[in-house]
């Protein structure tokens, strides 16, 4: 999974390195988008260790 800022808003995505694009973007809302343009991505952050 990695954190997207896209055209409408911010969410996550899964990234498919095979085909270099963002699979199944998901932005939190009751709005569902067609297309998407992502302008930035970057890898979630691991999470914290105990």
């Amino acid at each position: 999974m990695v954190l997207v800022v896209t055209n409408h808003g911010v969410g996550c995505a899964k990234y498919d390195a095979f085909h270099d694009t963002m699979n199944q973007v998901m932005i939190p809302g009751n709005t569902q988008y067609g297309r998407y343009e992502v302008t930035y991505w970057m890898p979630l952050p691991e999470p914290p260790k105990n």
